[in-house]
């Protein structure tokens, strides 16, 4: 879940940017998933790419750049 875009202070630079605030969930990653269960099914990856996706579009809605997300 993305709470909010919010403008903070860039420690480097000292300039405001915008930093997407987000829900920090407990689990395991793509990474861990795989290496103890083997690829995922057609309907997992799916599923995953479709909640990257929304992910990004609210972002780009948003107007973030998001770099590596």
């Amino acid at each position: 879940t993305v709470y909010t875009v919010a403008p903070v202070t860039d420690p480097k630079t000292g300039a405001q940017v915008d930093a997407v605030v987000m829900e920090r969930l407990a689990g395991r990653t793509v990474d861990e998933v795989v290496r103890g269960a083997g690829p995922l099914s057609a309907a997992d990856a799916l599923a995953l790419g479709a909640g990257i996706l929304d992910g990004l579009a609210a972002i780009h809605a948003a107007g973030v750049a998001h770099g590596d997300l």
